[in-house]
């Protein structure tokens, strides 16, 4: 059986990157209007606005318990590893 290996600098790089990735998301656009004519597709867009604006911030939400729940779990494997280190240790002694 292969030893598995967890690079924690490198997911923990990669998870900054991915979470500067999700801050910077900008849901938001401007909507100019150019006359009276185009009233209603002005209202249907800023309708399309605010409903991509809510679409985005859910989006956000969610990677952000996704990178949580990462971070989590890296921190357990980490705890796991450490304690099977001990284990093993232990087992050689004996």
């Amino acid at each position: 059986m292969k030893e598995i290996k967890v690079n924690e600098n490198v997911l923990n790089k990669e998870l900054n990157q991915f979470k500067q990735v999700v801050n910077d998301l900008n849901p938001s656009f401007d909507v100019q209007k150019d006359g009276e004519n185009q009233l209603e597709l002005t209202d249907k867009i800023n309708q399309l606005n605010q409903s991509f604006n809510q679409t985005i911030e859910t989006l956000q939400v969610l990677l952000k318990q996704n990178i949580s729940m990462t971070e989590e779990a890296i921190a357990s494997l980490k705890t796991t590893d450490h304690d099977l280190q001990t284990q093993i240790q232990l087992t050689k002694q004996e």
